[in-house]
């Protein structure tokens, strides 16, 4: 699966792409370091916020932090994920990818979004959190 396919595979999931956010809106009920792609280790984890209430209907938000596929991380777009979270009852994934350098290269970063995309999809992500984003 290519990054340009990553809309229509993602059904009707909604990917927030973000630079920054200084906003804090304090401690949200997050599960840390959530792996969507073990094999290819602290790269392939993401921070879930979830909402007071979850259910089968809580909308699920991809958050993938900006920096141009070279730098930046999931904790400069934390705020956005805490945003989706307490102000819009969304529960948000917020992710790590490979960035493109010297070990990984272009379109690793992309295909590890799409990854992340297909986790929020799969059953063990459904059964593990209660959520059905498609």
């Amino acid at each position: 699966m290519s990054v340009k396919s990553l809309g229509k595979a993602a059904g009707g999931l909604f990917c927030a792409c973000a630079m920054l956010c200084g906003a804090a809106w304090g401690a949200a009920r997050v599960v840390t370091d959530v792996a969507y792609d073990p094999s290819i280790g602290a790269s392939g984890l993401g921070n879930l916020y979830l909402p007071d209430v979850v259910t089968a209907k809580t909308p699920v938000v991809l958050v993938i932090h900006g920096g141009g596929w070279t730098g930046l991380d999931r904790a400069s777009t934390a705020g956005i994920a805490e945003f989706f979270q307490r102000e819009l009852g969304f529960a948000a994934f917020n992710i790590e990818y490979r960035l493109a350098g010297a070990s990984a290269r272009w379109p690793a970063c992309g295909d590890d979004c799409v990854k992340a995309g297909q986790f929020l999809l799969s059953s063990a992500f459904k059964s593990a959190y209660g959520l059905c984003p498609d």
